[in-house]
């Protein structure tokens, strides 16, 4: 990790108060993000699951657009879900074309408890196992 990255890292367990246990790189594929989603950071800390965007245009995108500048309509989507309301992570099931050439961020669906109402969000990851594992490791200290 660079020395950017730790003081970021640092900077973002002083500011929420939490321990961040795994991080990686994904998209959200929220319900009004359409079929793109959002580039940003999944974020999984000692109380909290977290997405968090990170805005950017990427080089294809910036193309296709031309010379037009990307206009932001929303505050960039910052998801804060807490570990006891998290209630279950599943990842798609593979055919068998996806099993010989898998996806280069797999996917998974994470549901939770907002209030009395039950959400779900489909996400990208990077790093898919390593991140799933710290997600079912949440989810089985919940129980237990």
């Amino acid at each position: 990790m660079t020395a950017e990255a730790e003081r970021y890292w640092k900077d973002f367990e002083t500011e929420t108060g939490e321990l961040v246990e795994k991080q990686a790189m994904g998209q959200c594929f929220a319900e009004n993000e359409g079929d793109e989603g959002c580039w940003g950071l999944l974020i999984l800390t000692d109380r909290s699951f977290r997405f968090r965007e990170v805005p950017s245009e990427n080089w294809l995108s910036s193309l296709v657009k031309g010379r037009r500048t990307l206009e932001r309509k929303r505050e960039p989507l910052e998801l804060i879900v807490p570990r006891e309301g998290l209630l279950q992570a599943q990842s798609p099931r593979l055919g068998f074309l996806s099993r010989l050439f898998p996806p280069p961020w797999p996917r998974f669906q994470l549901s939770w408890r907002d209030g009395v109402t039950t959400r779900e969000c489909s996400f990208a990851v990077d790093n898919h196992d390593r991140f799933i594992e710290g997600i079912e490791a949440a989810l089985a200290s919940r129980a237990s």
